[in-house]
């Protein structure tokens, strides 16, 4: 069986926060979202959607992973299946394929979306390149004003730097494999830039 799903990020978001030295309002400033927003992600009163979190990482300067569990650096990275570390996220659960490789730059996921989860009009971007397979359910997947409605065996590969999101328009769950390349640390302080002039606000 999967290791047990982890509950909110939001202790794990505060400790990051606390690290460098960050108030919740400096946090909120620099990622886009409200100071109470911020603060009910952190007591765990409501789930982050998959847009917060970019927004949070970026603003944090990490990778989306380190907000589920911090790894220590290895130059090899073996994932059982039955070992996968997996966490809820406002209906999705999150499940990493890989995680603690040195100066990893991309983010292997596997994400299984409720029924009717997810809202295409909550978008976010960043710098990289990302990759879609559909593996079960149908999926709709929004790259800047177009939606792409993807079933069993569909994929695509976009510049994710265009405002993005994806949801599950049936009533069953559905299944993706998402693969994203992280930026580096120069480029999240550009995307951060971005997000504190307001471009990806939800």
């Amino acid at each position: 069986m999967n290791e047990p799903i982890e509950p909110a990020v939001g202790l794990r978001i505060r400790l990051l926060r606390k690290r460098k030295k960050l108030t919740m309002k400096d946090l909120a400033s620099s990622s886009g979202l409200s100071t109470n927003a911020i603060s009910k992600i952190e007591r765990g009163e409501t789930s982050p959607t998959v847009a917060s979190l970019r927004k949070i990482s970026t603003a944090l300067e990490v990778g989306i992973l380190t907000l589920f569990r911090e790894e220590e650096a290895a130059a090899v990275v073996f994932t059982k299946c039955n070992e996968r570390h997996r966490t809820y996220v406002s209906g999705a659960i999150f499940e990493s394929l890989g995680a603690g490789l040195i100066d990893q730059s991309l983010v292997p996921l596997i994400i299984v979306l409720d029924p009717k989860a997810g809202n295409n009009e909550d978008t976010y971007s960043h710098s990289g390149e990302e990759f879609v397979f559909c593996l079960e359910g149908k999926v709709e997947y929004r790259v800047g004003n177009t939606i792409h409605q993807m079933d069993i065996g569909d994929s695509i590969l976009f510049d994710p730097t265009q405002p993005h999101s994806f949801s599950n328009p049936i009533n069953e769950p559905a299944k993706i494999l998402l693969i994203i390349q992280e930026e580096d640390i120069e480029n999240r302080r550009t995307a951060q830039e971005v997000h504190i002039n307001g471009v990806n606000n939800s």
